[in-house]
């Protein structure tokens, strides 16, 4: 294969070109090619115009954005910015929306806090040779069985 020292990358190049259908392929190599070119020449120098290169073909090659033209991107500020509008026009939902999240979250904590004691860690206990188990198992029954917690009434 032909790898030119000063071209564009010649992986992401190859890969754009295995993966783009056949009618935009020339097209949309041929104007990275371009403006690869154009950032060679510019102020952002050989490196970064290399690596503005790869961030195109990947942005080309990732499933969001197959269904839109070659390299436009939608920007994330202003949908962002339209949702926070919502919240602040709303200011009930938007405090259903924080205590609901507080509460979720402190019940979460609690919850693993809770586990995390009994489960997790051991029971400090000073004297374990005093500790009592009591267990009731109505399976074997028999007559000289006695029950723990009469057996602990009379002592």
């Amino acid at each position: 294969m032909n790898r030119p020292a000063g071209g564009p990358p010649w992986f992401a190049r190859a890969l754009l070109r295995r993966v783009l259908p056949d009618a935009d392929r020339d097209g949309a190599v041929g104007e990275l090619d371009e403006k690869f070119a154009a950032y060679v020449a510019s102020a952002m120098g050989r490196r970064g115009a290399r690596r503005w290169y790869r961030r195109q073909v990947a942005g080309a090659l990732h499933p969001r954005f197959w269904k839109r033209p070659f390299g436009e991107r939608q920007p994330i500020a202003p949908p962002m910015k339209g949702r926070f509008r919502m919240l602040a026009k709303s200011p009930g939902l938007t405090a259903v929306i924080v205590v609901t999240l507080s509460v979720g979250l402190g019940f979460n904590g609690a919850t693993f806090s809770l586990v995390n004691t009994i489960v997790l860690n051991e029971v400090p206990i000073e004297d374990i040779q005093r500790v009592l188990f009591i267990d009731s198992d109505n399976r074997s029954r028999r007559a000289s069985h006695v029950d723990p917690i009469v057996a602990l009434r009379t002592e």
